[in-house]
């Protein structure tokens, strides 16, 4: 699995074929895998390992290569 750091991550879409009424809107969001994880701190001292503390909730998005899906929203 290759998970960069980046923050953000830009793209061009179209999301054509559909007939959007009035007072919505087209809107395309990335279709990938959302991970949750902790990150735990260690010690090691005397040949022993030591969880010295543990991360919140963390999250990390993987979008998929160029998959986009689109949806009509109210405004």
């Amino acid at each position: 699995m290759k998970i960069s750091a980046s923050t953000t991550q830009s793209v061009s879409v179209t999301c054509s074929k559909r007939k959007v009424p009035k007072g919505k809107q087209l809107v395309a969001y990335p279709v990938g895998v959302r991970y949750k994880y902790k990150i735990q701190k260690h010690i090691t001292g005397a040949g022993k390992d030591y969880v010295s503390g543990t991360s919140k909730w963390l999250y990390a998005f993987n979008p998929g290569s160029a998959r986009v899906s689109c949806d009509i929203r109210s405004f």
